[in-house]
């Protein structure tokens, strides 16, 4: 008899999740397509190397889950608090997303690919973003206090700001004319 929580190079198509809560989930070479999470609750899932495409996962609850080479593209993450989700499994990526209004405070998000996406009124706080890949976001309202972002590729990002008094730029590569958005707090006007 096959074991019905653990799942295995399964492929699920505009798959509605209407289960109160997803309990002890393993999901391992997963794909899910235009599927339905949306304020769902799952506690102690574990996804490894899945992805997910035009999926819905707004206001859900991650309680303890793992995500371990995760790809997210072209889906709706908003309103998730990350920092329920086990810290020292979080390697997820994020394409052409809508992550808006989320929480990443304190992770450890390393080479972390957001790409193309709306990332507004995100908090990412004590977050290591460390040579991560966040062309062409935009960042509008998000919050970076204290936060790494050493060797990050900010190229065509777009409405953040950030004080390099508060946060680690090192290295970090931003284009013109969004860099200006390094200088809104120190009281300057600009030509």
């Amino acid at each position: 008899m096959a074991n019905q929580n653990i799942h295995e190079g399964e492929n699920f198509s505009k798959v509605t999740f209407t289960e109160n809560q997803l309990n002890n989930k393993t999901f391992n070479k997963c794909h899910f397509y235009h599927c339905l999470f949306n304020e769902q609750i799952l506690c102690e899932c574990i996804f490894e190397d899945c992805n997910f495409e035009g999926c819905d996962l707004s206001l859900s609850k991650l309680n303890n889950c793992r995500f371990t080479d995760v790809e997210f593209k072209s889906s709706k993450l908003i309103g998730i608090d990350w920092t329920k989700s086990s810290k020292t499994f979080l390697e997820v990526g994020f394409e052409n997303c809508n992550i808006s209004h989320s929480i990443f405070t304190g992770l450890n998000l390393k080479k972390i690919t957001i790409q193309e996406c709306e990332a507004k009124d995100c908090d990412f706080t004590d977050t290591n973003l460390t040579e991560s890949s966040c062309n062409d976001t935009d960042f509008a309202e998000s919050i970076f206090s204290n936060t790494n972002l050493t060797s990050a590729d900010l190229s065509h990002a777009r409405n953040y700001l950030i004080d390099p008094n508060y946060n680690m730029i090192k290295k970090a590569k931003f284009t013109f004319p969004e860099v200006m958005g390094l200088l809104s707090n120190l009281d300057i006007i600009v030509e």
